[in-house]
């Protein structure tokens, strides 16, 4: 599992996508379009950039 979040949102609207160790990231891009049809309407999931970042969860940065 990951938790995702698109540019802009708050921490506190990650949510989870359930993958394996075989996920391709074009089956992640492909779920996360998906989960987040509204955010993405009228771009491919191809075109999705994906970043991997480690994100400390506080009490601060919860709104950010």
């Amino acid at each position: 599992m990951v938790f995702c979040l698109v540019q802009g949102d708050a921490i506190k609207n990650s949510f989870p996508i359930d993958i394996s160790s075989h996920t391709t990231v074009g089956h992640l891009k492909k779920a996360i379009k998906d989960e987040k049809q509204n955010a993405f309407i009228g771009i491919d999931a191809d075109k999705l950039t994906l970043w991997r970042v480690d994100i400390v969860q506080t009490k601060e940065n919860q709104e950010m």
